[in-house]
């Protein structure tokens, strides 16, 4: 009996650390990968500029992407005064999160 309930213990506690581990992208990780998305739409500012001029940006809801490697997340950016809300998903590389419309 007591053997049981240890292992289901460690099975709960297995489940939660994986949990924790299959989430999206950071607000702040997002907020980077989608200004290197827009960089080439400004002119190919460098991430530092472009983080600048992007007045807000929020990270809605991630959902882990069907079929596809990633999570697809909703955001809203201000950039300049003008606003856009999108979704995309993004993706962990080796050289942090992409997004990938």
């Amino acid at each position: 009996m007591k053997a049981n309930i240890i292992r289901s213990f460690l099975v709960a506690a297995s489940c939660l650390v994986l949990a924790a581990c299959s989430k999206g992208p950071s607000e702040s990780d997002a907020r980077d990968a989608v200004s290197q998305q827009l960089a080439p739409l400004m002119g190919g500012a460098q991430n530092d500029a472009l983080t600048k001029v992007m007045d807000t940006f929020t990270l809605g809801e991630c959902k882990e992407a069907n079929g596809l490697p990633g999570y697809v997340c909703t955001y809203s950016v201000t950039v300049n005064g003008a606003p856009l809300n999108d979704e995309g998903r993004f993706v962990k590389t080796d050289n942090g999160w992409q997004v990938i419309k």
